[in-house]
């Protein structure tokens, strides 16, 4: 077995209105997607899906009309936040338990919904704002790239990892 963390460069606010208006532009779609954390007891957000959503709507409040591809943990923090979420990806079944990462539900099958989303829509080529926990991101990233997608990290209210664990956790998984 082999665990490595992938170091992302998260860019500063001002680099990601940049990049908006570059892909703007150059009539380039603009998308923001989410990955959360995993849900808490009582399938609640939790504190790290509760960060990511403050990001978010950081996001959102200055791209209203950018439509949000969020995983189910941050689309339910988002939802507390009046965050307006376009589509929110989830387990395929209902039956898929929320305690672990599963054949049928993980970073593979949440990147394979959101691009299956874009290319309904017409916005496949776009520029993906891409909002993951730090010890994640680089996963999540590879994953699109290798998808297709343009990534572009949103910036984070905090890099350290630590502050995305809740001891209320159902599960963590990478």
């Amino acid at each position: 077995r082999c665990f490595f963390v992938w170091r992302v460069k998260y860019p500063s606010w001002e680099e990601l209105e940049r990049a908006v208006n570059f892909a703007h532009s150059q009539n380039q779609s603009v998308i923001i997607v989410t990955h959360d954390v995993g849900l808490c007891k009582g399938n609640k957000p939790g504190r790290g899906n509760m960060l990511m959503a403050q990001a978010l709507k950081r996001v959102t409040d200055k791209h209203p009309l950018v439509p949000v591809l969020a995983q189910l943990g941050v689309a339910r923090a988002a939802k507390e936040l009046g965050v307006r979420i376009t589509e929110t990806i989830g387990p395929p079944e209902v039956n898929t338990p929320l305690n672990r990462s599963t054949e049928g539900y993980n970073s593979m099958t949440v990147v394979a919904a959101q691009k299956r989303w874009c290319e309904e829509h017409g916005m496949f080529q776009a520029l993906a704002l891409t909002l993951a926990i730090p010890l994640h991101m680089g996963r999540v990233q590879w994953i699109m790239e290798k998808e297709g997608f343009t990534v572009f990290p949103i910036p984070l209210l905090s890099l350290r990892s630590r502050d995305y664990a809740d001891r209320e956790s159902l599960y963590f998984s990478i």
